[in-house]
């Protein structure tokens, strides 16, 4: 992200342009609208970062450069992470209904899947056999080790829907990492959440819509090239290396000619991928270290008491404001939350 032309934001009150929310209720129960506003505040540019008011990053677990990522992965994307990373908020709700009663066992993979079963059950996007949900109405053309890719039986069609399994992601927020870091890597082929369930397999996945890209092969040498151009090394940490690739932050692989596409407009596309954050357990010397789960505080829950109302009531914003903080917001922020509020 080009530095010059976008705002870093430290703190949401005493700065002109507003920082994100993240109180309570937008972590242990992020509804599709909360969501929204946060993707619509990353797509417009108007945060560059999520912070609270003593500089401390709110959403640690990516690299706040990734943010645009984040949010092309759509509502469904951000309410998961969210939910994930904000175990020590977990809802009374979700506890009793997965049987948690302490909050020390996110890095348990069954954890993970109950809690995302339980918010995509009540959103409606659950599905209990994807594949077999999509064989219906639309024809697989696609089918990998994890993945399988359907396209609707219609002609002209310009999306695929992607079955893509937690068989190489052992927990399912490196899923919801695959979809975030790709987005930001290549926005030209984002893949947006549209729901979680099992495959035909029993195995938990996620569902993503994505551009249907016609292309042709490229050679081994342009893919290299290309990924080169975007900041990657080789990784020279596996015996077998030739389709896998490295930056300090990101681990990138399974880059081969039939996952990389050239356009008619002689554009590249990269439509599939293996990628991930490049922590140290990876063992390829990477320098993401992903923070401790984040702690609340009073002015979050404040401002995330402020957009909940705001999003439910047809008092102004502004009198909403001093109301609940004794003080006035930003013109921006109020304009925003209107749009939201209307959509």
């Amino acid at each position: 992200m080009d530095n010059n032309s976008t705002k870093t934001l430290i703190e949401y009150f005493d700065t002109e342009t507003p920082v994100l929310w993240a109180g309570k209720r937008l972590i242990s129960n992020p509804t599709d609208s909360k969501a929204t506003l946060l993707i619509a505040l990353i797509t417009e540019k108007t945060i560059t970062e999520i912070k609270n008011k003593n500089g401390t990053e709110i959403y640690q677990r990516i690299p706040q450069s990734t943010l645009p990522g984040f949010a092309k992965g759509g509502a469904e994307n951000v309410a998961a992470s969210l939910i994930l990373r904000g175990c020590s908020q977990a809802s009374k709700e979700n506890q009793e209904r997965v049987g948690t009663k302490e909050c020390n066992i996110t890095d348990t993979p069954s954890w993970q899947e109950k809690q995302i079963k339980y918010y995509s059950e009540n959103e409606g996007n659950w599905f209990s056999n994807a594949d077999e949900a999509f064989e219906k109405n639309f024809e697989l053309i696609g089918e990998g080790g994890e993945s399988r890719v359907y396209i609707p039986k219609e002609e002209k069609a310009d999306f695929v829907i992607k079955v893509i399994s937690s068989i190489y992601y052992e927990y399912p927020e490196l899923l919801l990492d695959r979809v975030t870091l790709h987005n930001y890597l290549f926005p030209e082929t984002a893949m947006m959440i549209k729901g979680f369930g099992y495959d035909k397999y029993d195995n938990f996945c996620i569902i993503t819509k994505q551009p249907f890209i016609k292309g042709e092969h490229l050679s081994k040498k342009e893919i290299d090239n290309h990924i080169e151009k975007l900041g990657f090394e080789r990784n020279q940490y596996l015996v077998i290396n030739d389709n896998d690739f490295l930056s300090p932050f990101i681990a990138l692989g399974d880059m081969h000619d039939e996952n990389i596409l050239r356009t008619p407009e002689y554009n590249f596309a990269v439509i599939d991928c293996d990628i991930r954050l490049n922590t140290p357990n990876l063992g390829y010397n990477g320098k993401w270290i992903i923070p401790d789960i984040e702690n609340t505080n009073k002015e979050t829950e404040q401002f995330d008491k402020l957009i909940t109302r705001a999003l439910s009531t047809k008092t102004s914003i502004r009198t909403l404001c001093k109301d609940i903080l004794g003080k006035d917001v930003p013109h921006s922020l109020t304009r925003k939350i209107n749009l939201i509020k209307n959509i």
